[in-house]
C-alpha cells in the first residue's frame, strides 16, 4: 500500500471516532511518505505537514499526559516544515492546553496564528476561552485566604479543560468542528462554495509561505523586480493595453489632406536648368474654385559646380549687407545616452540589471538611479547637449554667425 492509502484510512477512522486506529495509520502514512522521499529525493514537506497535523489531532483526541507531550513535539516539527501555517500554531496550542501549565505558551501560539490568519474564528474563540479561564484562575486564586486550600493551576485540571469547549461545541452542533481545533477536515484546499476573500486569502498565505522558501538570493530578486514593477507602472508603463483598448485612427481622407496639398503643386524643369512651380489652391465653396499660380525661376541646383557663379554669397535687402557664411559639415561619433526612465520594457530590463548588480556588490541600486536620473536630467535642462556635455557629444559647437547692421547672434 501506498502512504496515500493508509491517510484515507485514517481519515475514515477518525471520522467513525476511532482515534487510535486512526493514529496508527497516519503514523504508518508517515513512515511511507518519508521512504517515498528518500527514494525519489523529491519534497514532500507539505504532505509531511498534513500528516503530522493529522497525529497530533489524534493523540489529543486520545488524552492524557504522554499523548500531550508527544503532540507538543509532532506539532512542533509540523511548525519547523512551514512557519506560516495557521493550523500548525492551532495544534501546538492545543497541545500545550491539553498538557496543563503552559497556558502563556498555548496563548502565545494563538496569537501567532491569529497574526497568520486575522479570520481564524477557531484561534480567536480558543485564544478568548483561554484567557477567561486564566482570569477565572487567578481571582479565585486571590479571593482564597488559605494558601493550603487556595485553588492551584494542576496539569489534572488543565488535561481536562480543553474537553470543555469540545463538550459544548458538540451539544450545540454536531457537524462543526470542535472550538479547540482538534479536527482534520479544515486542511483542505479551498472548495468553489467558498467566499472569494477566503480563497484570495489561502492562496495569498500560499504564495507567502512559497516567496519564505525560496533562498535569499531569489527573494532578493524577487524583491528588486516588484519594485521595478512599481516604477515602471509610475512611469507610466501601460504593458501595452492600450493598443488594445484604443481605437486605430484613420487619416483625414477629405478635402484639403495633405495628399491633396501635395498633388496639386506641378513640378516642370526646362533644359536651361530652370524650375517653374505652379501651385492651385482651392478658394470658395464647393462648386466655385478660382485657380491661382504663382511661378518662380532660378537655377535650382546648387550642389552642381557650374551653378556656383550664379550664388552670391552676399544679399542686399532693404538696403543693408548681410554675412551668411554657409556651414560647414563636420562629421563626428555622437552618442545619447538612452533614457532609462522613459518607462520602455527595455529600460526596464536595464534597470534591472544594474540593480541586480549594485546589490551584489553592496551599494545601494537606488542611489545609482538617482544619479542615473540626475545625469539625465542635466543634460537635457542645463543645456549641454545631452551626456557629456561637449564636443560630439552635443558640445558648445558653434552653429555660425550672421554679421550685419542690426547685430550678431
Amino acid at each position: 500500500m501506498v502512504w496515500t492509502e493508509y491517510k484515507d484510512a485514517g481519515k475514515i477512522a477518525f471520522s467513525q471516532g476511532n482515534f487510535q486506529s486512526a493514529l496508527s495509520s497516519y503514523l504508518t502514512a508517515l513512515e511511507e511518505l518519508t521512504s517515498e522521499e528518500r527514494r525519489d529525493g523529491s519534497d514532500k514537506s507539505n504532505d509531511k505537514q498534513i500528516l503530522l497535523s493529522n497525529v497530533v489531532a489524534c493523540r489529543l483526541k486520545i488524552g492524557g499526559g504522554e499523548m500531550a507531550t508527544q503532540a507538543i513535539k509532532e506539532a512542533k516539527q509540523c511548525i519547523a516544515l512551514n512557519n506560516q501555517w495557521p493550523k500548525a500554531h492551532i495544534r501546538l496550542a492545543s497541545a500545550y492546553i491539553a498538557l496543563g501549565g503552559r497556558s502563556n505558551d498555548a496563548c502565545q501560539s494563538l496569537q501567532r496564528a491569529i497574526s497568520l490568519d486575522r479570520t481564524n474564528k477557531v484561534a480567536r474563540e480558543m485564544l478568548i476561552n483561554e484567557m477567561r479561564g486564566r482570569d477565572s484562575n487567578e481571582r479565585n486564586n486571590g479571593s482564597s485566604s488559605d494558601g493550603g486550600s487556595s485553588s492551584t493551576h494542576t496539569p489534572e485540571d488543565e488535561a481536562s479543560h480543553p474537553n470543555r469547549p469540545e463538550q459544548q461545541s458538540s451539544s450545540h452542533t454536531s457537524n462543526r468542528s470542535s472550538s479547540d481545533g482538534i479536527d482534520i477536515d479544515d486542511i483542505d484546499p479551498p472548495r468553489s462554495y467558498e467566499s472569494m476573500s477566503e480563497r484570495v486569502q489561502y492562496y495569498f498565505t500560499k504564495s507567502v509561505t512559497w516567496y519564505h522558501s525560496q533562498s535569499e538570493d531569489m527573494q532578493t530578486i524577487l524583491k528588486v523586480s516588484f519594485a521595478l514593477l512599481l516604477l515602471y507602472i509610475a512611469l507610466g508603463g501601460r504593458f501595452g493595453l492600450e493598443y488594445v483598448f484604443q481605437k486605430q485612427r484613420r487619416g483625414n481622407y477629405g478635402n484639403g489632406n495633405a495628399y491633396e496639398r501635395y498633388n496639386s503643386a506641378a513640378r516642370n524643369t526646362d533644359r536651361y536648368g530652370y524650375v517653374s512651380e505652379r501651385t492651385s489652391s482651392s478658394q470658395g465653396g464647393n462648386a466655385n474654385r478660382a485657380q491661382r499660380r504663382t511661378e518662380s525661376s532660378g537655377y535650382n541646383d546648387r550642389t552642381n559646380p557650374q551653378n556656383e557663379q550664379y550664388y552670391s554669397r552676399y544679399s542686399q535687402h532693404d538696403d543693408e549687407q548681410y554675412y551668411e557664411p554657409r556651414q560647414t559639415r563636420r562629421s563626428s561619433t555622437t552618442y545619447h545616452m538612452p533614457n532609462l526612465f522613459d518607462g520602455s520594457f527595455s529600460s526596464m530590463i536595464i534597470l534591472f540589471i544594474i540593480g541586480t548588480i549594485c546589490h551584489r556588490f553592496g551599494v545601494n541600486p537606488f542611489q545609482i538611479f538617482w544619479l542615473l536620473q540626475a545625469m539625465q536630467r542635466g543634460g537635457r535642462h542645463q543645456g549641454y547637449g545631452g551626456f557629456g556635455g561637449f564636443g560630439g557629444m552635443g558640445g558648445f559647437g558653434r552653429r555660425g554667425v550672421r554679421v550685419g547692421r542690426r547685430g550678431r547672434w
